[in-house]
Order: structure tokens, then sequence, then C-alpha cells
């Protein structure tokens, strides 16, 4: 999950400074660019919440039923605490010079213009700061991850009974996590 955010987060970067430079050029793809950066701005913020919620969740259900250290559930909850909130002000810069370069359409002024070109630099700049945010965040939870599952395979190995592994089809289908399928959502 670390390196496909990380594909998405420069991606997006890219396409805002692209969306960016067309516009003060005034070329005709500004459009069609800053909707795409928009878009893709808007997606991978928005994968933070469901990498954040899912991995919280998992990782509860796993520390519950296998009665593993409640610490982990603590280190996912604060992921969410420090990521969501800089996730939705990126979300909503990115919107609102969305909403001010439309409003270009109607409104014609030099000072509207340079408004939203000088918002644009800020969104630009506060997503990249977030983006970096979220990636720290996103590569340590995958470690701490890794982790829960290596304990996971530890208590389902000492104590089979936890966790039978007649609920799978085939045991062996995921190796090195004893026959369980656990943390496949990490790798």
């Amino acid at each position: 999950m670390t390196g496909f955010f990380g594909f998405s987060a420069i991606l997006s970067s890219i396409l805002l400074l692209a969306s960016i430079v067309l516009g003060y050029l005034g070329h005709a793809q500004h459009l069609l660019v800053s909707l795409l950066a928009a878009f893709i701005s808007i997606s991978a913020h928005c994968l933070i919440f469901g990498i954040f919620t899912g991995a919280g969740k998992d990782t509860r259900e796993l520390v519950q039923d296998l009665h593993l250290n409640p610490e982990f559930i603590q280190q996912t909850k604060a992921f969410r605490k420090k990521t969501f909130p800089s996730a939705l002000y990126a979300i909503l810069m990115v919107l609102l010079v969305a909403v001010l370069g439309g409003s270009l359409s109607k409104v014609n002024s030099p000072y509207w213009m340079t408004f939203h070109g000088l918002f644009a630099w800020g969104a630009f700049l506060y997503n990249l700061k977030t983006f970096w945010l979220e990636y720290r965040c996103v590569k340590e939870n995958s470690e701490i991850l890794k982790r829960v599952n290596q304990e996971a395979t530890q208590a389902t190995l000492k104590n089979p009974s936890l966790a039978p592994v007649t609920q799978f089809d085939d045991p062996e289908a995921v190796d090195g996590l004893g026959g369980y399928e656990w943390g496949s959502h990490v790798f």
C-alpha cells in the first residue's frame, strides 16, 4: 500500500503543478489537466481514509480475538488523528481552487485570476505537506501491521483453538502466516 499511495501522491503533485503552470500560460488544456489533478488528488487523500479505517478495524479484531498487545490499537488510531484533518483540509483547498477557477468563466477579472492563482499555489504546497505526512504514516502503519501479523501467527501457532484452520478451504494458501489469511492486505 505504501508504494501505491506514494505513486498516487507523486502523480497528483505533478498534475497539480502542471495545472498551475498551464493556467499561468493560458494554455487551452488547463481546464482538463486541472480537473484530472483535482480528481487524483482527492482520490489519493480518500485512499488514506480507507487505509487507516480498514487497518484500524482489522487490528482491533485481531487484538481482541487473539488477545494480542492492545497497544497496537492505539498506534493505529493515532494515524487517523494525525492524517484525517490534514487530508480533509487538502481536499477542501483543492475543491475551493476548482470552484474559484470555474467562477472565472463568469467573473473575468484580473484580481479574481490573481486570487485563483495564489490560492492554487497555496493548495499545491499544502497538498505536498499533507502527502508527505500521509506517506510517512502509511509506511509506519505498514510496519506495525507486519508486527501485528507476526504476533497473530505466533499466537495461533501456540494456541490453534483461537482461530481454527477449518474455516479456510486451503490453509496453506498464505505462506508464512500459519495457514491464516490475516494481514495479506499489508503486502
